[in-house]
């Protein structure tokens, strides 16, 4: 009887070491990072109402309230939803913010370049749907390049060239004017998208590498909260310069095309400019842009 329980122990498979090293779900962190990220996206997509600035103020009042209560949670959760612990490595930190940037700036291609292609290019729905592609075919193509040469490049390196041009095609888009050649329209939205796919997966592969297998759920997560927030950002706040500046050159006794003309050129100008700004400033910091090269980065 003992051979036969030793032979049945023996033969009993041991426990998934896969299994037991998973991470407990932080559901009190969860709920938190829902509750402020929900209130601060509301806040910035609120449109004017009976209650003019009452509820995006009390929206970010929420949202600053809850974004502590998270930073406090996670801080003391013994398995925490985001290891607040990687901000404090200045790249890690730097390039999230840089990606929020990013997103915030390209966004202004989707919600302005197809009145521009419609009003001042005159051209139909059907064929400026078919220059506005060339910017979603320029993002492909940037991807692509970056998935191969992220095998002998430095991936720092990659979203660096990425967010220059990036930079490069805002700026080609706020010169535009009635007389532009379709050609240079969408060579510019090429160069923008092409740069967004560069710098979309330096900077995914960065994060992800940044983290420890079990937590590249997270590391996915961090990504597309990022680029939500950028996005969200975008389509209120270039939609309010683009606002501002049209109704002050309306005021100026402007034309309508005119007046669009302009609040175009200038809102392009100034997140071109911004963006080049920010880049400026990450040069500061050059270990950011030196990340190593095929797989991620170690984890700070």
């Amino acid at each position: 009887m003992r051979a036969v329980s030793s032979t049945l122990e023996s033969q009993t498979p041991a426990p998934s070491p896969t299994l037991a090293s998973m991470r407990g779900f932080d559901g009190r962190g969860g709920i938190l990072l829902v509750l402020w990220m929900s209130a601060l996206l509301l806040a910035f997509a609120y449109l004017p109402g009976p209650f003019a600035a009452a509820v995006p103020l009390s929206l970010l009042l929420l949202a600053a309230v809850g974004f502590a209560a998270f930073c406090w949670h996670e801080r003391r959760s013994p398995q925490p939803l985001i290891r607040l612990s990687l901000f404090a490595d200045l790249s890690f930190a730097l390039l999230n913010a840089i990606n929020i940037v990013a997103n915030f700036a390209a966004f202004g291609v989707l919600i302005l370049v197809p009145y521009y292609l419609l009003r001042i290019s005159g051209l139909s729905a059907a064929a400026g749907g078919v220059v506005l592609a060339t910017g979603a075919i320029g993002t492909v193509v940037g991807s692509w390049c970056a998935g191969r040469l992220s095998r002998r490049l430095p991936i720092g390196s990659l979203a660096l060239c990425g967010l220059v041009l990036t930079v490069a095609g805002l700026w080609a888009i706020s010169t535009w004017t009635p007389t532009s050649p379709f050609g240079v329209v969408a060579a510019s939205l090429f160069v923008q998208g092409m740069g967004i796919g560069l710098f979309q997966v330096g900077y995914s592969d960065y994060v992800t590498g940044a983290l420890p297998v079990q937590e590249r759920g997270v590391a996915g997560s961090l990504t597309m909260v990022t680029r939500t927030i950028g996005v969200v950002l975008g389509a209120t706040g270039l939609s309010a310069t683009f606002t501002h500046v049209e109704a002050v050159a309306r005021l100026s006794q402007a034309s309508p095309s005119e007046a669009f003309l302009l609040a175009f050129q200038t809102t392009f100008g100034s997140v071109a400019l911004g963006l080049a700004l920010v880049l400026g400033l990450s040069l500061s910091t050059p270990r950011t842009w030196r990340l190593g090269a095929g797989g991620g980065a170690a984890a700070p």
